[in-house]
């Protein structure tokens, strides 16, 4: 979603630059504002947190809470939790703020490994009956 509007963006200010005239300034503005806005929100409020025994995941426009009881595994390649409803229903949930590029810059990566490490340890300590973010000696959080 971004990569168009960054490409819109991107064409209105090159038309803006050759053409200065108050009609391709308006639609510089309509094309740079909202992508700049989806831009910030993505960068400033998505993730996934830990709520009780619930995992919740921010996206760009949504928002999910997972139970950690219906997760069923946390994939690390492409980063998603897979899951079970109530009703028995399959689902994933892609982790998108965790995604990296194939050649992203080192601390991104090893940022998000740390993220999607801690989410699987969440979900392990469910699974063991400890409680999400204990450790095994009752110390607190592991991530």
């Amino acid at each position: 979603m971004l990569i168009p509007a960054a490409a819109v963006s991107y064409a209105s200010l090159t038309v803006l630059a050759t053409e200065p005239r108050v009609e391709t300034l308006v639609i510089a503005l309509l094309a740079v504002v909202p992508s700049a806005a989806g831009a910030a929100r993505w960068t400033l409020l998505s993730g996934a947190r830990l709520d009780g025994a619930t995992l919740v995941v921010h996206g760009l426009l949504w928002s999910r809470r997972i139970p950690l009881s219906s997760i069923r595994r946390v994939s690390k390649g492409y980063a998603a939790v897979y899951w079970v409803t109530k009703a028995g229903r399959r689902r994933v949930t892609p982790l998108t703020p965790f995604w990296s590029n194939p050649r992203p810059v080192e601390f991104v990566t090893q940022y998000n490994s740390r993220m999607i490490n801690a989410i699987r340890s969440w979900f392990r300590d469910a699974q063991r009956g400890r409680g999400p973010g204990v450790g095994s000696d009752g110390s607190g959080p592991t991530g």
